[in-house]
């Protein structure tokens, strides 16, 4: 009995999470802007060049 309720939950709780990643996602390519439109800053691009 609490196995099949803990399934249940489980499953609305993924369910609620993968609506909200497939809503930020839309709204992320909709976006006039777009989430890739920035250019990372100088310090980051070195740090990822180096590696370190």
């Amino acid at each position: 009995m609490k196995q099949t309720i803990r399934a249940r939950m489980l499953g609305i709780y993924d369910l609620f999470l993968a609506t909200g990643a497939i809503w930020i996602g839309v709204q992320m390519v909709k976006s006039n802007s777009g989430i890739f439109a920035e250019e990372y800053p100088d310090s980051w691009a070195s740090r990822m060049l180096t590696g370190s």
